[in-house]
């Protein structure tokens, strides 16, 4: 029995799909999503309550935008031609993500009691996106 349960598993990871190599539009995609993700769970703040509610939510997508930064890194920074195509393709959705979190945080420092400290929680999430 136990040989036949590692021969599913074996056969179940062979089958899985491997993820592909890594491309700056894959992890541009993929920051998009995170991004937006992390912009709907800003979204659910609407009082100290809620904001510890949040913490666990922000830490798990903090962490996948973390993620991203390193893969963003491996792949180095793209040039010329394949730079100018990203920016066109990925700027206008990227900075509608980045301004909708700008207003989030915004909202959340002075609309929200308690905002500057909740706010300090949120910014130690991104914290490892500004870090070389």
């Amino acid at each position: 029995m136990k040989k036949v349960m590692i021969a599913a598993v074996f056969a179940c990871l062979w089958a899985a799909p491997v993820r592909a190599e890594d491309s700056h539009e894959s992890v541009a995609e993929d920051a998009i999503k995170a991004l937006g993700t992390f912009n709907d769970i800003l979204a659910t703040i609407k009082d100290k309550a809620s904001a510890d509610d949040a913490k666990p939510k922000l830490k798990d997508a903090g962490g996948k935008l973390a993620d991203l930064k390193v893969r963003f890194d491996k792949l180095g920074e793209p040039k010329g031609e394949q730079k100018e195509e990203l920016d066109k393709k990925f700027k206008p959705k990227m900075e509608e993500v980045t301004k909708k979190l700008q207003n989030e945080m915004i909202r959340i420092a002075t609309q929200i009691e308690g905002g500057q400290d909740i706010l300090k929680d949120i910014t130690s999430h991104l914290a490892p996106l500004g870090k070389k």
